[in-house]
């Protein structure tokens, strides 16, 4: 593709393995959970990890790679999403797009590391939309911006624009019925530009989930009222808090510094990274409902 990564170790090489039933990592020598020694040991867990999850990832939900830009471009660097194999005429598809920083495939590389699988990997949410709920779904990679070399993937140089490109290239010309998305932290300041970039997107995307997300409109935008009133009837945003999860926050130090158009909840957590997995229940509860209400004309 133009931008492979240096090879990593193997979890096998570390002596480490993921616990089948918990997802939990262990050593192999005596069982005992994961704890790494020193910063070291710890990148090359999450070294090793990341492959493994990614590849346990495709094979469990059955997902596609697509590779960006189109391989017609052949001297073209390229970045891949994933996806179910007949996303392109679902009625139904989840758009997950994770924070700055991370893998696709991810909420949180430390979260995996730390607490399983099942928490800080984007498994559960991908199996209950495609496994429970019928849904076909889309992985976006925000964050696979520049090949090994430094060379910038055209079209996806930086979260924002990966966002955007796909939505024009693919999901806006596609036979897909209603869109869904799930976001976290940065997503939420990717899902603001497409917005603005695109501001007929809102006739198909149904329900927004976002879990601590930072990001606002501009406010000299043209269709800044409209969007601000889709976004309060369409999104909402679970952030860190010490209140019990799902309680509505009104006010405080975080309603001041959040857009005042997104409802805002708690997630149950302080951690950054945790508040995806804390908010699942929620989250789908939450785009059910949207799903099932009509768009205004």
């Amino acid at each position: 593709m133009g931008n492979s990564q240096p090879s990593s170790p193997s979890l096998e090489s570390l002596d480490l393995f993921l616990e089948s039933s918990t997802g939990k990592m262990r050593r192999s020598t005596d069982g005992s959970n994961f704890q790494a020694k020193d910063a070291k040991e710890h990148d090359a867990a999450i070294s090793a990890l990341v492959p493994y999850v990614q590849q346990k990832i495709l094979e469990l939900c059955n997902l596609e790679r697509i590779l960006l830009p189109p391989s017609r471009w052949l001297k073209s660097p390229q970045t891949e999403i994933w996806a179910t194999k007949t996303w392109s005429s679902a009625p139904v598809l989840l758009i997950i797009l994770t924070g700055i920083g991370l893998k696709i495939g991810f909420w949180g590389h430390d979260l995996c590391v730390e607490e399983g699988m099942d928490r800080g990997s984007q498994l559960p949410h991908i199996q209950r939309a495609v496994d429970v709920e019928g849904w076909a779904v889309m992985v976006l990679n925000p964050n696979q911006n520049v090949t090994e070399d430094g060379e910038s993937i055209l079209g996806h140089e930086d979260p924002e624009s990966h966002f955007i490109t796909v939505w024009k290239e693919l999901l806006s010309t596609s036979e897909v019925g209603k869109f869904l998305l799930v976001t976290h932290s940065y997503g939420g300041v990717c899902l603001m530009k497409m917005l603005e970039k695109f501001p007929n997107a809102t006739r198909r995307l149904y329900g927004i989930a976002m879990n601590d997300c930072g990001g606002r409109l501009l406010e000299n935008h043209p269709n800044y009222s409209e969007l601000c009133e889709f976004l309060r009837n369409r999104a909402k945003n679970w952030i860190t808090s010490d209140l019990p999860l799902g309680s509505a926050i009104t006010t405080g130090g975080a309603v001041e510094m959040m857009p005042s158009y997104i409802p805002l909840a708690s997630a149950g957590t302080r951690r950054h990274s945790a508040t995806n997995m804390n908010t699942i229940d929620l989250t789908f509860e939450f785009l059910k409902k949207k799903l099932a209400e009509d768009m205004p004309p």
